[in-house]
């Protein structure tokens, strides 16, 4: 945790900043019952109202000053339909403003607020009085008072604040391109939307679309918001899911579901932007907002989970992801729940505090994809070390096998042929019988061994068939072979079926060697990607200095599978199992 103790020090001076109270003057903020805005006074009483969505909402500004001076009416936010200010003193209507898309007044430069100057004079009381209406929206208003030199400050204050905290984020966001460009991997695409979206959101409740495009944007704002919103929230936990197990989506039918829900309710959002007016679509807005938090609760308990396995599968980085949510879940909680429920007082940090907490969080997300990014790049050189280490022990298995094959076979032709040529070179008469017996052997036995070297034509034979006519070969008559393959041709290499041919057939040879009648069961199976040969004979066989078993384990460990050999009176088992295919 101590690597976040910076970062709630930051956020305890940020809340410090301005608790002074200046007292030059004060005012007071109450809720009021709707007014007689052709007679207003100073006198309107204040009242313990609660308004719901849909109500018109009024409440009032109380100042006093004991100086002459300019206070600033600081308004977080005219991003609504309808929003009324009048500005009383002494029975007098001194101003009247009106703002909202349904006056047709959305000021320049609002997404740092709206501040409206009101000159006060000593010992001079001012009301202001304000009527805000949104159809159904839920209102969220928040009304400050300051002097025009402390409103300048805090003005320039959450600008820098907001520059370098979107200087940052942009850098993070070209950061993650390059990255989806150089390393081609699709956590960064990801990681770029989320914080694309997540810039997004703030900027869109602060009124830049239509700051920056157009005063017609505004009646769909809050469409916006609750689609940036939805949208973030998924690909937040797609986000988890890559930084903690390197998939995107670790929930199975959970994150499918979400997944699936994103574009239907992107789809039925537009729809009630295009029929927005009507008042069927405004009635329905509550039941969508709900249905939009639904959404946005069901992707952070999808999150939870998601640090949930992650704790109990020890991944590495699940601690640096847990402690990034709950920052980000506090921060929200305190800043925003709170305030929003009335239950602390909003203060001005609360709009710049967010700025910060998305930097916060881009920064760490990008870390920790840098991270996992290493780590599975360093386990990609450790598998390809032990990659090449296997290789060099399979080269030097077959190199082996190679040689005692030779021996083998050289052992072979001067045990059986060469003799037998000898005995035929010195005799008198070649067209002896006996003579020519010995000759029509010899050739039978070369072609005997020069078939043994020559690998089978799997490209014109089933994998099946080469096997069953390898068991009814002559030398293998003593033993009745029970086969138990699969008969649908298996997808494999064909150094690997030549190989697997190879060690069946080391296995009948190891059988011959004990010259008499036997029973074999010899089966293969095959499953996530391997192939498993089980051998059984009803002889105990002989397998000490076995050259066949030898041979056979040369085989085995050529194509780095594992052998289990079991001899007994009651027969002879042998088990060769995790062949990669």
């Amino acid at each position: 945790m101590k690597l976040y103790l910076p970062f709630f020090l930051v956020l305890i001076s940020f809340c410090s900043c301005h608790t002074k109270n200046d007292e030059s003057f004060t005012y007071e903020i109450c809720n009021v019952c709707k007014f007689d805005e052709e007679n207003l006074s100073n006198e309107v009483a204040c009242q313990d109202t609660t308004f719901g969505d849909g109500d018109l909402y009024y409440f009032k500004v109380k100042l006093h000053s004991s100086i002459d001076q300019d206070l600033v009416l600081k308004i977080n936010s005219v991003i609504v339909k309808s929003f009324k200010i009048w500005v009383v003193s002494d029975h007098q209507l001194l101003d009247k403003m009106q703002y909202g898309w349904e006056h047709k007044n959305i000021p320049k430069g609002i997404t740092y607020s709206l501040g409206e100057t009101i000159p006060i004079k000593a010992n001079q009381e001012i009301s202001v009085y304000c009527e805000i209406y949104d159809e159904l929206w839920p209102v969220n208003q928040s009304v400050k008072v300051y002097p025009l030199q402390q409103f300048q400050e805090i003005y320039q204050l959450e600008r820098s604040v907001k520059i370098i905290c979107r200087s940052l984020i942009f850098l993070t966001i070209l950061i993650g391109l390059l990255c989806v460009v150089v390393l081609k991997q699709r956590v960064f695409v990801v990681y770029v939307i989320c914080a694309v979206l997540y810039v997004a959101y703030p900027e869109t409740e602060y009124g830049s679309l239509v700051d920056y495009i157009s005063l017609g944007i505004a009646p769909y704002n809050k469409y916006f918001l609750l689609i940036i919103s939805n949208a973030y929230h998924y690909f937040a936990l797609e986000l988890y899911s890559y930084i903690l197990f390197q998939r995107s989506n670790y929930l199975g039918t959970y994150g499918l579901i979400l997944k699936k829900s994103v574009l239907p309710l992107i789809a039925i959002h537009l729809l009630f932007m295009v029929f927005g007016e009507s008042q069927f679509v405004i009635n329905l807005q509550q039941h969508l907002v709900d249905f939009a938090v639904l959404m946005v609760l069901l992707s952070d308990i999808g999150i939870m989970r998601l640090l949930y396995l992650g704790i109990k599968e020890k991944r590495r980085v699940v601690y640096y992801a847990l402690g990034i949510f709950m920052i980000t879940a506090m921060t929200v909680f305190v800043f925003s729940v709170l305030p929003n429920a009335h239950v602390v007082e909003k203060r001005e940090v609360n709009r710049y505090i967010f700025h910060i907490i998305i930097t916060f969080d881009m920064i760490a997300y990008l870390s920790l994809l840098f991270y996992q990014t290493y780590l599975v790049y360093k386990e990609k050189m450790a598998l390809e070390k032990l990659q090449f280490e296997i290789n060099q022990k399979y080269s030097s298995a077959l190199i082996e096998g190679q040689e005692e094959e030779r021996i083998q076979i050289r052992t072979k032709l001067e045990e059986e042929v060469n003799q037998k040529l000898d005995h035929i070179q010195q005799s008198e008469n070649i067209n002896n019988p006996s003579i020519l017996s010995s000759i029509s052997k010899t050739i039978s036995k070369v072609r005997t061994i020069s078939h043994y070297l020559v690998s089978p034509d799997f490209e014109n034979e089933t994998f099946y068939d080469v096997i069953e006519d390898l068991c009814h070969q002559k030398k293998y008559n003593l033993a009745k072979v029970h086969l138990s393959i699969p008969s649908v041709e298996m997808d494999m290499d064909l150094l690997i079926k030549n190989q697997i041919y190879r060690i069946i057939q080391a296995l009948l040879d190891l059988s011959i060697e004990d010259n008499q009648k036997q029973t074999i069961h010899l089966s293969l199976l095959m499953e996530d990607h391997k192939i498993n040969i089980y051998f059984e004979n009803d002889l105990p066989l002989q397998l000490s200095n076995s050259k066949a078993l030898q041979q056979l384990k040369n085989r085995v460990y050529t194509i780095n599978g594992i052998i289990e050999i079991n001899a007994s009176e009651l027969g002879t088992y042998i088990g060769i199992e995790r062949i990669r295919i």
